[in-house]
């Protein structure tokens, strides 16, 4: 749900992963200068519910728990891994899950998935955001219990 095998663009491959590396390098620095506000407003961003501000504070509040030296180093790993090679390993049937509009994993990277899974099933979500399990728990239900 919402997965990136690679958030990083690839020009070289013409993979749209939804960052380059100037925007990761800002977030990078906006997490050092001040975590706090970064927690704030990438939780904001991410959770993409502003009808839902309970859902965009929990989600906050969990990332200001971390500490923010171990958030920036799991955050750099999660943003510059690159798994697009081990895709088609995949021996069993998968559930792609993308939402509509994700500002982390742009619905191309479903597409992707997709594409380079075998046996696997593209299901769009009708939400926005990166976290439909807690803004749209009942089409994220449908989907998986279609998928079954």
């Amino acid at each position: 749900m919402g997965a990136s095998p690679r958030y990083l663009n690839d020009e070289a491959a013409n993979y749209i992963g939804g960052f380059n590396q100037e925007a990761l390098d800002g977030l990078y620095e906006t997490m050092r200068a001040n975590y706090k506000a970064w927690t704030a407003g990438f939780s904001a961003m991410v959770m993409a519910a502003p009808d839902r501000p309970d859902l965009v504070q929990e989600f906050g509040a969990s990332l200001a728990d971390i500490r923010p030296d171990i958030a920036l180093f799991v955050a750099k790993v999660i943003f510059e891994s690159d798994y697009r090679t081990e895709l088609g390993k995949t021996k069993v049937p998968t559930l792609v899950m993308q939402t509509r509009e994700d500002v982390a994993v742009p619905l191309q990277v479903g597409d992707y998935l997709h594409q380079h899974i075998p046996d696997s099933r593209l299901v769009v979500v009708d939400a926005n955001g990166h976290f439909p399990h807690m803004c749209a728990p009942d089409a994220v239900a449908k989907g998986i219990i279609d998928f079954i």
